[in-house]
């Protein structure tokens, strides 16, 4: 008697078993259906929407998830959409479209201008006349009145309708001047600046939009400059993942374990098969 339970007992573990193995299997299978249905979306998707994305990656990585999806769809699964709305409103502040927009726009500005016055301070000492310094130093001012705007708004989270029209045309006065004075003489540390400031903005601006506080298109056209001056500076995701951990380095914004998170995250960024950095090439 006691072996024949003893059999009905190890028979009913064995069927439980077959059971669970047939059910992982089944939703593996609806997982990797389910994966592959998103990477030809992911596929599908412009590749200047992907690239705009996938600069802010390092941050989805932490934050959003590991999958492609994750890191390179505009959309967010719903379940993760209440915890990104409060990692937003916790680090940027980010409650709504004009709280988005005026922080990106914002960190924008702020390098834009500080670049732009590093080199503009350097060809002061270079000047060979008095005309030449003056010219120089009517720039800077005009430049160092910009930056005021942006960082005096920033810090007071002033972001409503009045002020975004005001903070758009200051940022895009910046970056036209940007463009123009640097070229593609980027010093290292502005380029370091840059990859930290884009993957910042990336992520704020898109998971802004995967959440609903922005439609899309106005998302795309908000990261337009910055995923241009990334496109136009980098030569590849690994250059960019470089000067990344040196901008991050340079920022006393973030502390030792975040500095950590995201060089971690840059580095399996550049090998992970679902990674958008492998799946996809640098440019728009």
């Amino acid at each position: 008697m006691i072996f024949k339970i003893f059999k009905e007992m190890v028979a009913a573990v064995k069927e439980g078993v077959a059971e669970a193995k047939a059910e992982l299997a089944e939703e593996n299978a609806v997982k990797q259906v389910l994966e592959t249905q998103q990477l030809d979306a992911l596929r599908n998707q412009p590749q200047a929407e992907s690239f705009a994305v996938a600069l802010g990656a390092p941050h989805r990585w932490i934050f959003i998830g590991e999958t492609a999806y994750d890191l390179c769809s505009t959309e967010i699964a719903a379940a993760k959409k209440d915890e990104i709305a409060k990692l937003l409103i916790r680090d940027f502040g980010a409650d709504s479209d004009l709280a988005v927009t005026g922080a990106v726009l914002t960190l924008e500005s702020v390098h834009y201008a500080t670049a732009m016055l590093n080199v503009l301070v350097a060809r002061l000492d270079g000047a060979q006349t008095e005309a030449d310094s003056l010219a120089i130093l009517a720039d800077v001012e005009r430049i160092r009145t910009l930056l005021a705007t942006a960082v005096a708004v920033g810090e007071a989270h002033r972001f409503d309708s009045a002020m975004i029209p005001q903070l758009l045309t200051n940022r895009n006065i910046l970056y036209s001047e940007y463009r123009s004075l640097l070229k593609d003489n980027l010093a290292d540390e502005t380029k370091a600046g840059l990859a930290a400031i884009a993957a910042r903005a990336s992520y704020l601006t898109f998971a802004g939009a995967g959440i609903g506080l922005l439609p899309k298109e106005d998302a795309l056209a908000l990261m337009a400059p910055l995923a241009s001056a990334a496109e136009a500076h980098f030569s590849s995701w690994a250059d960019y993942a470089e000067h990344h951990e040196q901008g991050e380095k340079l920022d006393k914004t973030n502390n030792a374990i975040g500095r950590k998170l995201l060089r971690d995250a840059c580095r399996r960024l550049q090998t992970e098969p679902a990674s958008p950095w492998v799946l996809f090439g640098f440019s728009r």
